[in-house]
């Protein structure tokens, strides 16, 4: 699919979710579609609601067909494109509202040794390293040869903290061992800022990179990007207007199980749940089924030592920080049939996760946008039967999902956002070489880590 009607899908289904109910219902009805709020302040073709230096899509300057753009800021039809001017000297765009205190969103991708910033409550043509707050984006992993100063690492809040760093992180599967949580140069980011009151918390890929006080700086005004000497895009840019008592986990209805049904995760703690482990095949059930029950012990307080270390509770939501040497978590009880709610959002661009139902094949979970250009909630293992979703109703990463899944026997059905995406088709023993015969009747239900950062909340069950 194409990246521009991909994101043109993105946008009408965010419009269409919007009607829908929002957080928290007046019905009794649990909602499978629902709004958090956010606008897009760009389109991925033009440049309304900007102004500064910047040129509307156009072929004549368009820098992906080799012409030189006449303004620094322009769309190659999908991400907003620096390059830099021919002196050298810094340039802006600047939203034409102001923003107060709000939570923004948005993916970035550097050239190699590239530095930039995204500006927060800056006043018109001003520096937001000078007159209003900035947020460094930066190829980190280029910059860690130079001299740079800390607090120019992408995530930092320049001049007030530098971006937290640790050696030896890795991130996720697909990328190279660093100490920095950005991704290396010409892979896409994903960044989430929210400034609230003299509070700024900066989220890198999953992680809190940066979380300060910042004063004598405006609470209000324009948000912009400044691109330096080396070309920089920026996509997916959404903001979402909160109060001044805003936090992440405020809502009433968060973690509050719907009519008939119950919670699996209360929002605070990881009771009811336990860790799994690969080593000796026990992430396989006929593997723990045939061990002793002192072997099962033995092997269960190794998952579990892994889940504490990779897991966490984090503003009412399971996060899996997506580091090496981490895996899945799983419900301590074993179901059968059942309807469940589970809620999750990947947090990295080409982010990959899923669930399992009785312990053995998943319901994919992935970046549709960005990476696959298939829908989540596909039975990713099946070999005979459908496998994939049939249309594409995620939302982008960072953003929260609502999955409702339905297993009688060996059939799925799943909802994505109040699409039905896969509709009773029997799910298959991705195991059958090693272990011949049906799936399990009755096992635990999985929450897959697959090397990327990820969260889950509303996570609800009713047993059938």
């Amino acid at each position: 699919m194409h990246k521009t009607h991909t994101l043109l899908c993105a946008l009408t289904m965010a419009g269409a979710i919007a009607a829908g109910a929002a957080n928290c219902p007046a019905s009794r009805a649990y909602p499978e579609q629902f709004d958090e709020g956010f606008v897009y302040l760009f389109d991925g073709q033009t440049f309304l609601g900007w102004e500064g230096d910047l040129s509307a899509f156009s072929g004549e300057e368009n820098p992906v067909v080799g012409m030189r753009a006449k303004k620094p800021f322009v769309s190659d039809g999908y991400a907003m494109v620096y390059t830099p001017a021919a002196d050298g000297h810094p340039q802006s765009i600047y939203t034409k509202k102001e923003y107060g205190d709000f939570v923004l969103r948005f993916a970035f991708l550097t050239e190699t040794n590239a530095t930039a910033a995204v500006g927060l409550r800056t006043p018109a043509k001003a520096c937001p390293c000078k007159e209003g707050i900035a947020i460094a984006v930066a190829d980190d992993f280029g910059l860690e040869k130079t001299d740079l100063a800390a607090d120019r690492f992408s995530g930092s809040v320049i001049g007030f903290c530098p971006s937290r760093r640790e050696e030896n992180i890795r991130l996720d599967w697909k990328h190279e061992s660093g100490n920095t949580y950005a991704k290396p140069a010409m892979r896409w980011n994903m960044a989430e800022v929210r400034a609230v009151g003299e509070r700024v918390v900066v989220m890198l890929n999953g992680e809190i990179v940066s979380d300060t006080t910042v004063k004598g700086r405006p609470a209000n005004g324009r948000i912009c990007l400044v691109g330096k000497d080396k070309p920089v895009k920026f996509m997916h840019l959404r903001v979402k207007r909160v109060s001044p008592n805003w936090r992440p986990d405020c809502c009433p209805c968060l973690n509050k199980a719907p009519e008939g049904f119950v919670p699996l995760f209360d929002g605070k703690s990881f009771d009811g749940w336990k860790g799994v482990t690969r080593e000796e095949d026990f992430d396989r059930p006929w593997v723990r089924k045939a061990a002793t029950p002192e072997k099962r012990a033995e092997m269960q307080a190794k998952a579990d030592d892994l889940m504490r270390r990779f897991w966490k509770v984090r503003d009412g939501a399971l996060y899996f920080d997506g580091k090496k040497g981490g895996y899945s978590l799983a419900t301590a009880k074993d179901y059968k049939d059942f309807e469940m709610y589970a809620d999750w959002r990947i947090l990295s661009i080409t982010g990959d996760s899923g669930v399992y139902p009785r312990g053995v094949c998943q319901i994919q979970i992935w970046d549709a946008h960005n990476m696959w250009h298939l829908g989540s909630g596909g039975l990713y293992n099946n070999k005979v039967n459908e496998r994939h979703a049939m249309s594409i109703a995620d939302k982008q990463a960072g953003d929260w999902n609502r999955f409702y899944i339905k297993m009688v026997g060996d059939v799925i059905t799943v909802r994505l956002n109040g699409v039905t995406v896969v509709d009773e088709i029997p799910l298959e023993n991705a195991n059958a070489k090693r272990f011949p015969g049906p799936i399990p009747e009755i096992e635990q239900i999985e929450l897959q880590c697959h090397g990327d950062p990820l969260e889950f909340r509303n996570l609800f069950i009713r047993e059938l």
